[in-house]
């Protein structure tokens, strides 16, 4: 939890918390979370030189929905060039075990 600091320095990494509500009555509204998310890309692209981070070196990390929204960037064609690399976390689910 970020609580409210978009922007943290650890050595030499720098991390932009992007956050998004997305419930799940709202499915409907998905190209508009991913647009917003690129655009939130493209200003990390743009501005990210001025908080001393690299705009080649970007990554993103998803967890949970972010995971999918990550994969999802990984491919759109908007996104292209925005990032260099994607961590995705996954929760794997044994519905056998009860």
């Amino acid at each position: 939890m970020n609580h409210g600091r978009h922007i943290e320095t650890h050595s030499s990494l720098l991390f932009v918390f992007l956050s998004f509500t997305f419930p799940s009555y709202l499915c409907l509204y998905v190209s508009d979370v991913i647009r917003d998310q690129v655009a939130a890309l493209h200003w990390i692209q743009e501005n990210i030189g001025e908080f001393g981070g690299d705009p080649t070196n970007v990554t993103i990390f998803g967890q949970g929905q972010g995971a999918a929204f990550a994969n999802v960037l990984m491919l759109a064609p908007m996104a292209k060039g925005t990032c260099a690399y994607t961590l995705i976390e996954l929760t794997l689910i044994n519905l056998e075990d009860g």
